[in-house]
């Protein structure tokens, strides 16, 4: 915030220690009511010093210096401050309305403009300072030798005369300011992300915005002016000011003052605008410092894992807490899991209240599904959960890259691997530590026959590494501590070098009742198996980058500003085996219909909900010329649901049979679910499940949306492809292969 208040600071300094004589000039036009003409141009501008030598006369257009100085300074805070601000409330809860109204990119412009409009109605807050300004630059006999404090006192809410033509000035004039630049930077420059244009283009949209902000501006900018330029006693209301600009000096003399009024304006909006948009980026990089800086403050408290039936299995040691303080955890998740009727519908952060022993703050319990086990991961005080569900996320990346499948079963036998990995992956305060699996590898050994009944083995009477009792892990190599990247170890060597890429992407959408798209977003993820020998330096590119937005990389990725931002190439030394490249989201192109990606299948649900049940008849067709596999349509019948009998044909001929390509339908009592699945699914292919269901409740409360789910094998809905990978480091070459596979998840409403 210290840097956002002195980029804003600079701004306003700059600006006006060079433009605040002009602006006196625009001022004393704007207030002279007689024609005027290069004759009297002189007299009107300079006032008294109009014969004195030319240095004086400048030095005469800096009256009202100081209140100019509290005025803009404070103002170019405020409002290129405020803006932002503004931007981000209706970002956050108004952008669907605007998306839905004006489209994706119009709608993110008018959100920019109305943000600015509504700055500028908050600049009248200031008006003292600019009606104090005005004076001193138009009208300095109206201070009769007072002071500032004086003023204030004596005048009151005098200053704040002309409040309302100022509102109404100031709400078109930073609506075209704001509006004007963004829509600039959209259609003419392109410029989709507003925080990384160039110097350049935000001064090109700077010039843009100025010149509609002072066009929309301007007439009222006179009637202000010619209200504050008054003496204090003397009260003008706005409209007699009208009413005498019409009838005295035409219409035309509402752009009085217009072209010093360009000459000021124009190049400080410009110059401040683009200064203050110019060094967004500069110093954003110092916030994401301290963001980082707040983050290493926050900790686990520590990790917990459930069976299928909410008993622990193992855990973590909780040693800044009372003992029972694990206990609470896992009763507090149970008891919500018991009365859910689902268990995917409990929270997953539950509050847990104070009241054990010394432990006198709430905490947050954040728990994640991981098949038949359950994983705790609580923080307390200002820790951010996001953190807890980021080691939750790795720590069973972990477990499956060790056990593969994970069970109870898995955890009991390998029970001294799991406590190993515990201890390495979390410290005692609750800080996370090595969570690469790579890295993992070479400090707690996997689970394998060999390691296996060497541990069965009497281990020999002698001091040193060997001696009993000593853990697997004293025994570990030492090259996850000599390698000096943490990721790969040292001394790799494999028979075939390769790597190969698999672009996996899953289209997520909501479609209405009536079949309309509401939302759908493409997320990817770049998952790579690496079986490289020796330290290769890789340097991969893409044939179409620009497809991709809101990238996360792995830390072995380097060089993210210079080589991605600019290049659009990724330069990193590859773990050794499986792990994730990159994660992403595809950015649509500016011709997509409502920027939303289109959902390859149709479902055209008749649902009738009687007493004690319901009727259904659900057909589900194929929209697109690619082969879907595991199709499943779920629905859920609510909570008192005990059975269905349903039947599967084909749309066309009306007749079928369970259990060929059309699929089949099972019923989960335990779980209230109707499930339908179809193995594979043709372009041409269109199916009907027709059915009833029973219910012990007399009015039934079915789900109104099924969930969708389906795989496209060999196709990405981004069309995203590697284009090379160049090797350095080493001598030998690389096989390089690709595939892509796409899944969806879909709400479908009805």
């Amino acid at each position: 915030m210290q840097q956002l208040t002195k980029r804003h600071l600079y701004a306003g300094v700059a600006e006006l220690l060079i433009f605040h004589p002009v602006d006196t000039v625009a001022k004393r036009l704007m207030s002279n009511k007689a024609k005027v003409s290069f004759s009297t141009l002189n007299g009107i501008i300079f006032r008294d010093y109009a014969t004195v030598s030319v240095g004086r006369k400048f030095l005469s257009l800096f009256p009202g210096l100081g209140y100019a100085a509290g005025y803009k300074v404070t103002q170019r805070i405020y409002k290129f401050g405020g803006q932002p601000w503004f931007n981000d409330i209706i970002s956050r809860n108004y952008k669907d309305h605007f998306t839905s109204v004006f489209g994706e990119r119009n709608g993110k412009m008018m959100m920019q403009a109305c943000a600015g409009s509504l700055t500028g109605i908050g600049e009248v807050v200031l008006l003292p300072l600019d009606a104090l300004k005005i004076k001193r630059q138009v009208n300095p006999e109206a201070f009769r030798g007072r002071g500032v404090l004086r003023i204030f006192l004596e005048e009151g809410n005098t200053l704040y005369r002309g409040w309302g033509w100022t509102m109404a000035r100031n709400a078109p004039g930073s609506f075209a300011l704001f509006g004007g630049s963004a829509l600039t930077k959209e259609y003419v420059l392109g410029v989709s992300d507003y925080s990384r244009a160039t110097w350049t283009q935000n001064f090109i949209a700077s010039v843009a915005g100025a010149v509609a902000s002072i066009a929309v501006a301007a007439p009222l900018d006179v009637v202000k002016t010619r209200i504050q330029n008054a003496n204090f006693e003397q009260k003008v209301p706005g409209w007699m000011v009208v009413k005498d600009l019409v009838r005295n000096e035409g219409p035309m003399a509402f752009f009085k003052g217009l072209t010093p009024k360009i000459l000021v304006v124009g190049p400080k909006l410009v110059f401040s605008y683009t200064l203050a948009q110019s060094l967004i980026p500069f110093f954003g990089k110092y916030s994401r410092v301290v963001r980082l800086l707040i983050l290493l403050d926050m900790a686990i408290d520590g990790l917990i894992i459930l069976d299928a039936s909410g008993r622990p299995v193992i855990q973590s040691g909780y040693t800044s807490f009372p003992p029972a303080y694990p206990l609470l955890l896992i009763d507090t998740l149970n008891n919500e899991l018991s009365k859910a009727s689902r268990t995917d519908s409990v929270d997953p952060v539950i509050y847990v209240p104070p009241g054990i022993g010394d432990f006198s703050g709430g905490s947050a319990c954040c728990h994640v599904e991981m098949g038949e086990l359950r994983l705790i991961a609580s923080v307390s005080g200002d820790a951010d959960p996001l953190i807890a569900f980021a080691f939750l996320q790795a720590f069973s990346e972990i477990l499956h890259d060790y056990f593969g499948t994970v069970s109870t079963a898995t955890l009991k036998d390998n029970f001294d691997v799991v406590y190993q990995l515990l201890e390495e992956t979390l410290d005692s305060s609750g800080y996370p530590l090595t969570t690469s699996p790579n890295a993992l590898r070479d400090i707690v050994l996997p689970p394998s026959l060999l390691s296996k009944l060497l541990a069965s083995l009497p281990a020999p009477a002698s001091s040193g590494p060997n001696r009993p009792g000593a853990s697997s892990a004293s025994n570990a190599p030492s090259g996850a501590f000599t390698s000096p990247i943490p990721w790969r170890k040292l001394g790799v060597r494999h028979n075939h070098n390769e790597i190969l890429f698999d672009v996996a992407e899953q289209l997520r959408a909501i479609v209405g009742r009536n079949g309309t798209t509401l939302t759908s977003n493409v997320y990817g993820k770049i998952e790579a198996n690496a079986k490289l020998t020796g330290m290769p330096d890789l340097l991969l590119s893409f044939s179409n980058p620009n497809v991709l937005t809101e990238c996360a990389f792995h830390p072995c990725v380097r060089q993210v500003l210079q080589r991605w931002m600019r290049e659009k190439t990724l330069s990193f030394v590859p773990p050794d085996g499986k792990f994730v490249l990159m994660e992403y989201q595809y950015a649509l192109p500016h011709a997509a219909l409502a920027g939303n990606v289109p959902v390859p299948l149709a479902l055209k649900p008749n649902i009738t909900v009687g007493e004690f049940g319901g009727n259904f008849t659900v057909t589900f067709s194929s929209k697109t010329n690619k082969i879907m596999e595991n199709v499943r349509i779920e629905l859920y019948l609510g909570e008192s649901a005990t059975g269905a009998q349903c039947t599967i044909s084909s749309a066309g001929s009306g007749v079928g049979s369970v259990g060929g390509i059309e699929g089949s339908w099972t019923f989960e009592p335990q779980k209230q679910l109707l499930r339908w699945e179809i193995p594979n699914m043709h372009s041409s292919g269109s199916w009907v499940l027709r059915g009833s269901w029973t219910s012990k409740a007399k009015f039934p409360r079915p789900a109104h949306a099924f969930q969708i789910h389906f795989e496209v094998p060999s196709y990405s809905f981004s069309s995203l492809k590697v284009d090379q990978v160049r090797l350095s480091g080493e001598t030998y070459k690389i096989y390089k292969g690709v595939r892509a596979v796409s899944s969806g998840s879909i709400e479908w409403r009805w």
